[in-house]
């Protein structure tokens, strides 16, 4: 074999080994995308616990709602993606779905496009609660008279009286 054919041949070795390479790191880039997207999910909800329809206190507070016959049938999202009163707020949403399922939410998230809520539950079926002071606040109102024995009604017009004077 002469020098130039050896000489080739080398160069297309190179070139098959420098494209395996290649595609090796291609490949290790891909899962290293995935898995940082994978990680990068986990504070959402969405890669821990049991998932919303097979949880027994969802099921359980599912089961109420309907037996209630709530405008709101979402399910509410899990206290324990929070903290402190925010997870105190949501774990105590799901006891009186009934009263915030009657309740004007006066933040407006009903009128806004972004949202379109029902009423003060809808705002625990999302993350918009735990962001939100106004929705906050009338939950407090909401628990605080219903821990006090307070009906639905009771409730329901002392939120309007107090909040629909500040908005």
């Amino acid at each position: 074999m002469s020098k130039k054919n050896k000489s080739s041949k080398r160069i297309n070795e190179k070139k098959i080994k420098h494209g395996k390479a290649n595609s090796l790191l291609y490949v290790a880039g891909a899962l290293f995308i995935l898995l940082a997207a994978f990680i990068g999910l986990r504070p959402f909800g969405l890669a821990e616990g049991p998932s919303p329809v097979t949880d027994p206190a969802t099921i359980a507070y599912l089961e109420k709602v309907k037996k209630a016959g709530l405008v709101e049938t979402r399910p509410l999202v899990p206290s324990r993606r929070y903290d402190g009163r925010v997870a105190q707020a949501y774990k105590n949403a799901a006891k009186i779905p009934e009263a915030l399922d009657s309740i004007y939410c006066y933040c407006k998230c009903k009128e806004n496009p972004r949202f379109r809520h029902k009423n003060l539950l809808t705002c625990f079926t999302d993350d918009h609660a735990s962001k939100c002071g106004i929705c906050l606040s009338q939950f407090n109102m909401a628990w605080s008279m219903s821990k006090e024995g307070k009906s639905i009604k009771e409730i329901r017009v002392a939120e309007d009286n107090y909040f629909g004077k500040r908005s």
